[in-house]
C-alpha cells in the first residue's frame, strides 16, 4: 500500500462530501490537460492527384468573379452630371448655358472681386500655387501668418490658426480639446464636420433637441445631477452648436447658451461655417450679431470658404486654445498648408469687411445680402408642395422639404432632384442635397437654395418664377 493512501483518500472523501461539485470540475479539468497532452499531432497528408486541365478549364468557366464596384442605384442613376465653365459669381456656365447661380455660397459675391483677384495674381507670382508641406514642416509661409494676425484682430480675440480645409477644421478642433470619458452635448441639427469631431473625439455625445433650451438644460442638469450623486465629475465638459445652421438656416440662441453654460459650469463651441460674413455689422458672426463679448466663448471655429471666396477654416480663441492646436488637431499638423494665394484672398476679403465702407465694401455687401434673404423667403415659402426649412429671416441659405414626405429618402431626394433640373431648363441652378447615411443625426433631402450680394432684386424674381415652374415636377 502507497504511504500515506489513507489520509489522501480521507481528504478526498472530506472534499467529495463538502463541495462535490468543485471535485468534478477538477476532475474534468485534469483529463482534459491528459487528452491535449497525450493526443496524436493531425497532419494534412500531400495530396499527388492534380486536376486535369479539362477540370481547370471547366472550374474557370464556372468562375464568376466578384464586381469591383456595385451597381448603380436608382439615386445615382437620377443625378445627371454638369460641367460648370466659369466662375461661380451671380451666373455661372453650366454645360455651355449662363445660368443665374443660386447653388454655390459665395454669400459676399467675392468670388469675382477684382480686388480679391488682384491680389492672388501678385502672390501667384511671387509664391507659385501650392505650399507643398504641413504647417510645422516648412508649409508655413508668411501670408499664412499675416492671415491669422488678421482673423485674429478681426474677431476681437487673442491669437487665431489657419486650417488648409474647411471642413476639416470641426473635424480636428473637436478631438483636439475632448477624449474618452469627456462629455458633449450638441444640436441634433450640427452639420457633418462637427458631428464627424464628436465621434472622431470618443467622447459620450448627448444631443439635444434643436434650439430648444429646455431640453439642454434638462440635459445639462441630469449631468450636474449625477456628478454629484457619483462624487466624479468629468475632466471636459462642452456645449457644442452652430452660429448658422448649415443644414436649416436658423440662427442659434446664443444668450441663453452662454447663460447655461456658465450656470452648469461647461464650455461653448460655436461653429460659425455659415455665420461668419453674414452676421453682425462687420460680419463677425453671431457674437457680433447678439452683442456678446467674445470672450465668453471658449472656441470659435469658421470656414473661409463662404463669405470670404477662399478655401481653408479658422479657429479663434485665447492664447492656450490656439497653441495646443498646432501639435494636437490632425487637419493642421499632418494637412499641407493652404495655397499662398488663398490666404491672401481671405486676408484681402476680411480687410474688404472691415475697412471698405464705400457701395463697393463690406457694410453695402453685408446689408445687400441679407436684403435678399428677407426678400426671397416670402417667395420660397410661397411654393406649392415644399416646405421651408427654418425660420431666421436674414439666413442666405434656404432648405425646401417636401410637403408630403414618402418616408423615403431616397424617393424624395429622386423628386427633388427633378425639380432641381426642371428649374436648370429655366435657367437657375441650384441644388437637390441628400445627406450621408454617415451622419447619426440628419435632415431629410432638401432643395438647397442660396442668395449672395450679387444677385439683385430682378435675379431674386427669376428664381421664383423658375422655381415656381419647376415645382410642375412634383406631380
Amino acid at each position: 500500500m502507497l504511504p500515506y493512501a489513507d489520509v489522501v483518500m480521507g481528504h478526498i472523501s472530506t472534499l467529495i462530501e463538502e463541495d462535490p461539485l468543485h471535485v468534478v470540475v477538477e476532475v474534468f479539468l485534469i483529463a482534459m490537460v491528459f487528452f491535449l497532452l497525450f493526443q496524436k499531432q493531425y497532419r494534412v497528408k500531400n495530396r499527388d492527384d492534380k486536376l486535369t486541365e479539362k477540370e481547370v478549364e471547366q472550374l474557370c468557366q464556372e468562375w464568376e468573379p466578384e464586381p469591383l464596384a456595385p451597381a448603380i442605384s436608382n439615386v445615382q442613376a437620377a443625378t445627371p452630371t454638369h460641367v460648370v465653365s466659369s466662375g461661380a459669381g451671380r451666373t455661372c456656365v453650366v454645360d455651355g448655358a449662363e445660368k443665374l447661380n443660386f447653388g454655390t455660397m459665395n454669400f459676399l459675391g467675392l468670388q469675382n472681386d477684382e480686388r480679391v483677384n488682384e491680389a492672388c495674381r501678385k502672390t501667384l507670382r511671387k509664391y507659385g500655387v501650392g505650399s507643398c508641406g504641413p504647417r510645422g514642416f516648412y508649409g508655413t509661409v508668411d501670408v499664412h501668418l499675416e492671415l491669422e494676425d488678421n482673423l485674429s484682430s478681426f474677431m476681437g480675440t487673442e491669437k487665431a490658426i489657419a486650417f488648409s480645409y474647411g471642413l476639416a477644421t470641426a473635424t480636428s478642433v473637436i478631438p483636439a480639446f475632448l477624449k474618452r470619458g469627456d462629455l458633449i452635448i450638441c444640436d441634433e441639427s450640427c452639420n457633418f464636420a462637427i458631428q464627424q469631431g464628436c465621434s472622431l473625439s470618443r467622447s459620450t455625445v448627448k444631443y439635444f433637441k434643436h434650439n430648444d433650451m429646455e431640453d439642454l438644460e434638462r440635459l445639462l442638469r441630469e449631468q450636474v445631477e449625477r456628478d454629484a450623486a457619483s462624487g466624479n465629475s468629468l475632466n471636459r465638459r462642452f456645449i457644442i452648436t452652430e452660429g448658422l445652421y448649415l443644414n436649416v438656416g436658423d440662427i442659434c440662441p446664443l444668450p441663453q447658451l452662454v447663460e447655461l453654460k456658465d450656470k452648469y459650469r461647461f464650455r461653448l463651441l460655436v461653429d460659425e461655417t455659415v455665420s461668419f460674413g453674414t452676421l453682425g455689422k462687420y460680419g463677425r458672426g453671431v457674437t457680433e450679431y447678439f452683442g456678446i463679448d467674445i470672450t465668453r466663448v471658449e472656441i470659435i471655429t469658421g470656414s473661409l470658404e463662404h463669405s470670404l471666396a477662399s478655401i481653408g477654416g479658422f479657429c479663434v480663441g485665447d492664447r492656450i486654445v490656439v497653441d495646443h492646436q498646432r501639435l494636437s488637431a490632425s487637419g493642421y499638423c499632418f494637412s499641407a498648408s493652404q495655397p499662398p494665394y488663398t490666404a491672401v484672398a481671405a486676408s484681402v476679403s476680411i480687410d474688404i469687411l472691415r475697412d471698405d465702407d464705400g457701395p463697393h465694401g463690406g457694410r453695402a455687401k453685408l446689408e445687400r445680402v441679407r436684403a435678399n434673404a428677407r426678400t426671397m423667403r416670402p417667395a420660397l415659402a410661397q411654393l406649392p408642395g415644399l416646405r421651408l426649412r427654418g425660420s431666421f429671416d436674414e439666413s442666405p441659405i434656404f432648405h425646401l422639404e417636401l410637403e408630403t414626405p414618402s418616408g423615403s429618402d431616397d424617393d424624395d431626394y429622386i423628386l427633388l432632384q427633378r425639380v432641381a433640373e426642371a428649374a436648370l431648363q429655366s435657367g437657375v441652378a441650384v441644388i437637390a442635397v441628400r445627406y450621408s447615411h454617415l451622419q447619426l443625426r440628419r435632415q431629410p433631402p432638401s432643395l438647397r437654395v442660396t442668395v449672395s450680394a450679387a444677385h439683385t432684386d430682378d435675379d431674386i424674381t427669376k428664381a421664383a418664377a423658375a422655381l415656381k415652374k419647376a415645382c410642375k415636377a412634383l406631380k
